[in-house]
Protein backbone atom coordinates (compact mmCIF):
# COMPACT_ATOMS: atom_id res chain seq x y z
CA UNK A 1 0.00 0.00 0.00
CA UNK A 2 1.54 3.34 -1.02
CA UNK A 3 2.22 5.88 1.68
CA UNK A 4 0.06 9.01 1.64
CA UNK A 5 1.63 12.04 0.04
CA UNK A 6 3.12 14.57 2.41
CA UNK A 7 2.12 18.23 2.40
CA UNK A 8 4.44 20.37 0.33
CA UNK A 9 5.55 22.27 3.45
CA UNK A 10 6.87 19.00 4.92
CA UNK A 11 8.60 18.08 1.67
CA UNK A 12 10.30 21.49 1.63
CA UNK A 13 11.29 21.18 5.28
CA UNK A 14 12.81 17.74 4.72
CA UNK A 15 14.77 19.06 1.76
CA UNK A 16 13.17 16.58 -0.66
CA UNK A 17 12.39 19.26 -3.23
CA UNK A 18 14.84 17.71 -5.68
CA UNK A 19 12.29 15.05 -6.56
CA UNK A 20 9.73 17.65 -7.67
CA UNK A 21 9.97 20.27 -10.38
CA UNK A 22 9.22 23.91 -9.59
CA UNK A 23 6.01 23.54 -11.56
CA UNK A 24 4.99 20.48 -9.52
CA UNK A 25 5.76 22.30 -6.26
CA UNK A 26 3.65 25.30 -7.32
CA UNK A 27 0.84 22.97 -8.38
CA UNK A 28 0.91 21.09 -5.05
CA UNK A 29 0.90 24.35 -3.08
CA UNK A 30 -2.07 25.63 -5.09
CA UNK A 31 -4.01 22.38 -4.69
CA UNK A 32 -3.32 22.20 -0.95
CA UNK A 33 -4.56 25.75 -0.57
CA UNK A 34 -7.75 24.81 -2.46
CA UNK A 35 -8.50 22.16 0.19
CA UNK A 36 -9.10 24.83 2.83
CA UNK A 37 -11.85 27.38 3.36
CA UNK A 38 -9.46 30.13 4.36
CA UNK A 39 -11.46 30.77 7.54
CA UNK A 40 -10.25 29.90 10.99
CA UNK A 41 -12.45 27.67 13.17
CA UNK A 42 -14.61 29.46 15.75
CA UNK A 43 -15.51 28.51 19.28
CA UNK A 44 -19.13 27.61 20.01
CA UNK A 45 -20.96 29.33 22.88
CA UNK A 46 -21.31 26.02 24.73
CA UNK A 47 -17.54 25.62 24.59
CA UNK A 48 -16.89 29.22 25.68
CA UNK A 49 -19.16 28.88 28.68
CA UNK A 50 -17.29 25.84 30.06
CA UNK A 51 -13.82 26.60 31.46
CA UNK A 52 -12.37 23.16 30.71
CA UNK A 53 -13.68 22.98 27.15
CA UNK A 54 -12.65 26.59 26.51
CA UNK A 55 -9.07 25.90 27.66
CA UNK A 56 -8.88 22.78 25.49
CA UNK A 57 -10.23 24.73 22.50
CA UNK A 58 -7.56 27.40 22.92
CA UNK A 59 -4.85 24.72 23.21
CA UNK A 60 -6.04 22.90 20.07
CA UNK A 61 -6.46 26.11 18.11
CA UNK A 62 -2.82 27.05 18.79
CA UNK A 63 -1.63 23.61 17.71
CA UNK A 64 -3.74 23.59 14.54
CA UNK A 65 -2.69 27.14 13.69
CA UNK A 66 0.96 26.15 14.02
CA UNK A 67 0.55 23.37 11.43
CA UNK A 68 -1.71 25.50 9.18
CA UNK A 69 -4.77 23.29 9.78
CA UNK A 70 -6.78 25.93 11.67
CA UNK A 71 -9.61 25.75 9.14
CA UNK A 72 -13.37 26.14 9.49
CA UNK A 73 -13.80 22.62 8.07
CA UNK A 74 -12.57 21.32 11.45
CA UNK A 75 -14.77 23.65 13.54
CA UNK A 76 -17.49 21.23 14.57
CA UNK A 77 -15.00 18.44 15.21
CA UNK A 78 -12.85 20.62 17.48
CA UNK A 79 -15.84 21.99 19.38
CA UNK A 80 -17.33 18.53 19.96
CA UNK A 81 -13.97 17.21 21.07
CA UNK A 82 -13.60 20.07 23.56
CA UNK A 83 -17.08 19.47 24.98
CA UNK A 84 -16.32 15.77 25.40
CA UNK A 85 -13.04 16.65 27.06
CA UNK A 86 -14.84 18.85 29.60
CA UNK A 87 -17.46 16.14 30.24
CA UNK A 88 -14.67 13.63 30.92
CA UNK A 89 -13.16 15.97 33.48
CA UNK A 90 -16.56 16.38 35.16
CA UNK A 91 -17.13 12.61 35.33
CA UNK A 92 -13.59 12.09 36.66
CA UNK A 93 -14.33 14.61 39.42
CA UNK A 94 -17.55 12.70 40.24
CA UNK A 95 -15.55 9.48 40.43
CA UNK A 96 -13.12 11.04 42.88
CA UNK A 97 -16.02 12.27 45.01
CA UNK A 98 -17.56 8.79 45.07
CA UNK A 99 -14.22 7.26 46.12
CA UNK A 100 -13.89 9.88 48.87
CA UNK A 101 -17.39 8.98 50.08
CA UNK A 102 -16.41 5.31 50.20
CA UNK A 103 -13.36 6.22 52.29
CA UNK A 104 -15.59 8.25 54.64
CA UNK A 105 -17.90 5.24 54.99
CA UNK A 106 -14.97 3.02 55.93
CA UNK A 107 -13.82 5.59 58.50
CA UNK A 108 -17.33 5.76 59.96
CA UNK A 109 -17.47 1.96 60.18
CA UNK A 110 -14.11 1.80 61.97
CA UNK A 111 -15.30 4.50 64.40
CA UNK A 112 -18.47 2.43 64.92
CA UNK A 113 -20.66 5.36 63.82
CA UNK A 114 -22.68 3.21 61.40
CA UNK A 115 -24.03 -0.30 61.43
CA UNK A 116 -22.23 -2.91 59.27
CA UNK A 117 -25.39 -3.65 57.24
CA UNK A 118 -25.87 0.08 56.52
CA UNK A 119 -22.19 0.26 55.55
CA UNK A 120 -22.57 -2.62 53.08
CA UNK A 121 -25.73 -1.14 51.50
CA UNK A 122 -24.21 2.35 51.22
CA UNK A 123 -20.92 1.00 49.84
CA UNK A 124 -22.72 -1.13 47.22
CA UNK A 125 -24.76 1.88 46.15
CA UNK A 126 -21.63 4.04 45.87
CA UNK A 127 -19.77 1.34 43.97
CA UNK A 128 -22.69 1.03 41.52
CA UNK A 129 -22.55 4.79 40.97
CA UNK A 130 -18.78 4.61 40.55
CA UNK A 131 -19.08 1.89 37.91
CA UNK A 132 -21.75 3.85 36.01
CA UNK A 133 -19.56 6.93 36.16
CA UNK A 134 -16.54 4.95 34.95
CA UNK A 135 -18.60 3.54 32.07
CA UNK A 136 -19.57 7.08 31.02
CA UNK A 137 -15.95 8.18 31.17
CA UNK A 138 -14.91 5.27 28.95
CA UNK A 139 -17.70 6.06 26.45
CA UNK A 140 -16.60 9.68 26.26
CA UNK A 141 -12.93 8.73 25.92
CA UNK A 142 -13.81 6.34 23.09
CA UNK A 143 -15.75 9.10 21.35
CA UNK A 144 -12.76 11.41 21.77
CA UNK A 145 -10.43 8.77 20.34
CA UNK A 146 -12.77 8.26 17.39
CA UNK A 147 -12.77 12.01 16.74
CA UNK A 148 -8.98 12.08 16.94
CA UNK A 149 -8.67 9.20 14.48
CA UNK A 150 -11.23 10.66 12.10
CA UNK A 151 -9.67 14.07 12.25
CA UNK A 152 -6.27 12.68 11.36
CA UNK A 153 -7.75 10.52 8.63
CA UNK A 154 -9.64 13.48 7.21
CA UNK A 155 -6.47 15.54 6.94
CA UNK A 156 -4.56 12.61 5.47
CA UNK A 157 -7.38 11.94 3.02
CA UNK A 158 -7.35 15.57 1.93
CA UNK A 159 -3.62 15.38 1.30
CA UNK A 160 -3.98 12.12 -0.62
CA UNK A 161 -6.54 13.73 -2.89
CA UNK A 162 -3.95 16.11 -4.33
CA UNK A 163 -3.03 14.87 -7.79
CA UNK A 164 0.68 14.20 -8.28
CA UNK A 165 0.71 15.99 -11.63
CA UNK A 166 -1.12 19.04 -12.91
CA UNK A 167 -3.95 18.58 -15.40
CA UNK A 168 -1.77 19.78 -18.30
CA UNK A 169 0.97 17.26 -17.46
CA UNK A 170 -1.49 14.38 -17.11
CA UNK A 171 -3.11 15.11 -20.50
CA UNK A 172 0.18 14.58 -22.30
CA UNK A 173 0.37 11.12 -23.82
CA UNK A 174 3.82 9.68 -23.04
CA UNK A 175 3.59 7.42 -26.10
CA UNK A 176 2.86 10.25 -28.53
CA UNK A 177 6.57 10.90 -29.15
CA UNK A 178 7.14 7.29 -30.25
CA UNK A 179 6.36 6.57 -33.85
CA UNK A 180 6.21 3.01 -34.97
Amino acid sequence: MPTPSKPISVIKQEGNRRRLSKKAIEHREKEEKNLTTGYSFKEWEAVKSNVNSHNEFIRLKKIFKKIDKDDALHESIMNRFCLLHAECIEFEAMSKTILANINELETALKAKKIDFLDYINAKNSLLDNYMKCDKKIMEKRKAMLDIEKENIMTIAAALRSIPKKSQEESNINPYASFQG
